[in-house]
């Protein structure tokens, strides 16, 4: 059986070795430390008043005061200064199983819940098994790290929304698939308030892990969510220039860890960094 590390490394298609940090699941304490306050609400601006609506993506009480709705492009190659702004995260009501270990390995995720091919089958096709099945199952296996309680928000300065000419705004693309995951979180609240049947939570708990998978990597779905233009929204991993981009940021972070470096980093560490975080994973110096 591979090594969690090795499982979140196969996920996340990173091959560059790694000499200072490894790849694991973010633990929910340090998720909770990163991004103390919560989005409550799958909205951006309100378009009457041209506010942010509270609570929602781009509240500044929840994303911090240097919150800015349509913050400049960072410079990839450019040193930043310190932020003014914060991750806020999303607590699911119910929670799933990683979906990106799902998608990525699913032998090995089934493996580790005691489960042969022919069950996991069937829980992904939501036949007979119902979606909790699982998340007990690797609980009571010692694997609760592979299960998704909570979701890290980028801050708004990675996802600003855009103004156009007539001075309305076009929200970004990843604030379209976060407002999705949201949305699909808030019904399974209200589903679990009404006593629904729990087969009916299930199919919801599996679109809401959908939801998440393309947030995360959209653009390889099998189904990507699209654009008015029929262009596939960008994902997380789209924002770094795709798998070999976040590679090649992760393995860039791991030198500066290495080398111990002190100097701010760029554009492009700061939001490989963050990505990683939004990905629901860390890097975590190596003892």
């Amino acid at each position: 059986m591979r090594t969690i590390e090795q499982l979140c490394r196969d996920a996340l298609h990173v091959i560059s070795p790694l000499a200072a940090t490894q790849l694991a699941p973010a633990a929910l304490d340090v998720l909770r430390t990163k991004a103390p306050r919560l989005v409550k609400k799958a909205e951006t601006l309100d378009f009457r008043t041209l506010t942010p609506v509270p609570g929602g993506l781009f509240d500044y009480k929840v994303f911090g005061p240097g919150t800015v709705i349509d913050a400049p492009a960072l410079a990839d190659d450019e040193p930043i200064g310190p932020r003014k702004t914060q991750f806020a995260r999303l607590e699911l009501t119910l929670p799933i199983v990683h979906p990106l270990l799902v998608d990525a390995l699913p032998d090995e995720v089934a493996e580790r819940a005691g489960w042969d091919r022919g069950r996991f089958a069937r829980w992904r096709r939501a036949e007979e098994e119902p979606y909790t099945a699982l998340v007990e199952a690797l609980e009571a296996a010692g694997h609760d790290a592979l299960v998704m309680r909570a979701l890290a928000v980028l801050p708004p300065d990675l996802r600003p929304l855009a103004r156009l000419d007539d001075d309305r705004w076009a929200t970004s693309p990843l604030n379209e698939l976060y407002r999705r995951v949201i949305s699909t979180n808030e019904r399974i609240a209200k589903l679990v308030e009404q006593n629904a049947p729990p087969p009916i939570i299930g199919v919801e708990r599996m679109r809401l892990a959908s939801a998440v998978l393309h947030l995360a990597m959209n653009e390889r779905c099998a189904e990507p969510v699209r654009d008015g233009q029929g262009q596939a929204l960008t994902s997380l991993i789209g924002s770094c220039g795709g798998s070999t981009g976040l590679d090649q940021g992760i393995a860039a972070l791991d030198r500066r860890r290495a080398d111990r470096t002190a100097d701010a980093p760029t554009g492009r560490l700061y939001r490989v960094e963050s990505v990683v975080l939004a990905l629901g994973f860390e890097l975590r110096d190596n003892a």
